[in-house]
């Protein structure tokens, strides 16, 4: 018979004694900070401690007790893919919120244009040239009320300028606050990475060394660590990150898919401003992209790429061909993989690709020929192959369908049938762009200025003439106010010369007696002017004409001259972009919503996981108090057994 060595007891109590307190003051520690922002919930991970041999639990002969347990250490609850779902969605909603709030910003400028701004001083220019046909005794009168009116269109015009300009400027200042600030969390990050690696201890000081129990590298400085997850947090609102874990307890982070932390290392991001007065970011001097078709150091989501693309948002109009055309290029290219095979094969088309075409809306006609918009595209015997591409009207840039033959002969083509007219319409429907920003409604307001001052001057033939004194009289109404310039909303002004004379509108370049008889002389002193009802017809006709506003003139490059193609008034005009800043808002408030609410709902989740329960954890503490209890009166009992022993032994040999 062996006696088992009762120290080893004492000493498997010691370590539960050991555990059951640490535990409690983990769970104490939990308590404190239920309510500490960014704290996660601790848990002590236990390991058992296994005996000096391996075959001493199982040798009946021999004690079958273990060595007790040992505290591992100490665990953060956290779900890494709920940490990184939060982290996307957060960028998501940054965006939308940015771009939202900016587009917001833009329409409490703009919202006046078509009520007590703009339209109501061009409504009143337009009734003012009204009477002006009919009401010839107070002309002087009436001309002069056309130039009040004139001048309050001028002076709401340049109200939306300067006021889109001050957004433009807050715009740049709040994303060069929040790059500083992406920067700053770089450095935190790596910072927090060197002191959480020298926080680590080696396995030896966790564990006993004969339990053969690896330190998993997750048991660090757990504050420290969470300090870091809130900077991550953070840094997703600015930008997509990904986070990667090294093997000394540090992290590598990428943002923009550009490595910018990894270790003690980090990198540096700038907002560059650019003579184009365009903004961009740099990391450590790479250029950060917001092209989607590149991902290469992409800035695909996060208040930055918000701010970027609302600062410079040149977007499109509404009815811009390169955004309609999106998903009719992708429609057509499918129809014409079809055609190909066919082409290939050189036969007659199969039942599926027929089958497939009528799908798209081509019929097939009483000879087996496939056709479309009644051209024939596909041939019965499938030897003669056309291919579909797209037309576009000049005038109007309408979207539309063409056959291409084998000759390369094109012939426009229309269909009412099947996913080519579906997705043409949708295409005129849902043609709004995300990057529609403050250069895109700023250049808006430009080519209603330009537009409304070039035409206007060139309503009235023979601008430019010279008076009975020689002088050279401009007749515009409008003019820039440098020289040689091209007219803006900045630099819109009433012309001199309508401003010192406001008849200056009806003057007609006609020489006339003094009985205002027209007849052919020379002599300027035996003249004067008379004022004329043609120009104001002429006048009238330009506010229920159809025009195209555009920016003219040789200063202004191609790519900016044209900003809308539909021929449209001037009311038509501006409803046109009020309504497509409405929808902009729309879209960014919908996605802004939905990124935020499924946002929100992880990080419900997030906080169920990691989150502290104080019932929770009192039970805890009870469960941990009653170990440390029962630990403690084992302890008791082997110390009156080891008393018994040695007095009932030393009762031997008296």
């Amino acid at each position: 018979m062996s006696l088992r060595p009762t120290f080893m007891g004492f000493e498997t109590m010691r370590k539960a004694i050991s555990a059951s307190q640490k535990a409690l003051d983990i769970t104490g520690n939990n308590i404190a900070n239920a309510h500490t922002v960014g704290y996660s919930r601790q848990r002590v991970d236990f390991v058992s401690v296994n005996s000096p041999s391996g075959g001493l639990r199982y040798n009946t002969s021999r004690s079958l007790a273990g060595q007790g347990v040992d505290a591992a250490g100490v665990t953060q609850i956290r779900d890494s893919f709920l940490d990184k779902r939060y982290r996307e969605l957060n960028a998501d909603s940054a965006e939308a919120g940015t771009a939202s709030s900016i587009l917001t910003d833009i329409e409490n400028v703009l919202d006046v244009i078509d009520t007590d701004g703009f339209n109501k001083a061009y409504q009143s220019f337009k009734d003012s040239l009204s009477k002006f046909a009919t009401d010839s005794p107070n002309r002087v009168e009436l001309a002069n009320i056309t130039l009040q009116s004139a001048q309050q269109m001028v002076q709401s015009i340049h109200s939306y300028d300067t006021k889109l300009s001050q957004i433009q400027d807050q715009t740049k200042f709040e994303m060069q606050t929040g790059v500083n600030r992406v920067s700053e969390i770089f450095k935190q990050i790596a910072d927090l990475n060197d002191q959480i690696t020298n926080g680590y201890v080696s396995s030896n000081d966790i564990v006993l060394e004969n339990s053969k129990y690896k330190a998993n590298t997750t048991y660090g400085p757990n504050e420290l660590k969470d300090q870091r997850n809130t900077l991550l947090d953070e840094l997703s609102n600015y930008g997509n990150i990904r986070v990667t874990d090294n093997e000394n307890g540090s992290i590598k982070v990428n943002f923009a898919n550009t490595e910018v932390v990894n270790d003690k290392k980090y990198s540096i991001i700038e907002m560059k401003e650019h003579s184009t007065g365009t903004l961009s970011l740099e990391i450590d001097g790479n250029t950060v992209n917001t092209n989607d078709a590149i991902p290469d150091k992409l800035l695909s989501s996060g208040s930055l790429r918000g701010y970027l693309n609302m600062y410079n948002g040149a977007g499109t109009y509404s009815d811009d061909v390169a955004i309609r055309q999106n998903g009719v290029k992708t429609t057509v290219s499918e129809v014409n993989t079809i055609l190909t095979d066919i082409k290939t094969a050189g036969v007659t088309p199969t039942a599926d690709q027929k089958t497939a075409l009528k799908d798209y809306g081509f019929v097939e006609d009483g000879s087996g020929n496939m056709t479309l918009g009644g051209q024939i595209v596909v041939s019965a015997d499938g030897t003669t192959v056309s291919k579909v591409g797209i037309s576009i009207d000049g005038p109007s840039k309408s979207l539309g369908y063409k056959i291409v033959n084998t000759a390369g002969v094109e012939t426009a083509v229309t269909t009412s049938a099947g996913k080519l007219n579906e997705v043409l319409k949708d295409s005129l429907e849902n043609n709004f762009t995300s990057n529609s920003g403050i250069v895109y409604y700023r250049k808006v307001v430009d080519a209603l200025a330009n537009t409304l001052a070039r035409n206007f001057n060139d309503a009235s033939s023979d601008k430019n003439f010279t008076d009975a004194g020689g002088n050279t009289i401009i007749r515009a109404m409008f003019s820039p106010s440098g020289s040689n310039e091209e007219i803006t909303a900045g630099n819109l002004k009433i012309s001199d010369s309508w401003l010192s004379d406001a008849s200056m509108i009806t003057k007609n370049v006609a020489w006339v007696d003094s009985n205002d008889h027209t007849k052919g002389i020379t002599s300027k002193t035996e003249a004067k002017y008379e004022l004329w009802s043609g120009n104001i017809a002429k006048l009238q006709a330009i506010t229920a004409k159809n025009l195209s506003f555009s920016i003219d003139g040789p200063n202004i490059a191609d790519a900016d001259k044209t900003y809308d193609q539909r021929s449209c008034t001037f009311d038509k005009y501006v409803s046109i972009w009020s309504n497509k800043l409405g929808q902009d808002i729309e879209y960014q408030k919908g996605v802004y919503s939905a990124a935020d609410t499924m946002a929100s709902n992880v990080q419900d989740s997030r906080d169920q996981v990691m989150s502290i329960d104080v019932n929770e954890e009192g039970v805890n503490m009870m469960n941990f108090q009653k170990w440390f209890n029962a630990s403690s009166r084992m302890m008791t009992t082997l110390d009156e057994a080891l008393d018994t022993i040695i007095s009932s032994m030393g009762l031997v040999g008296r």
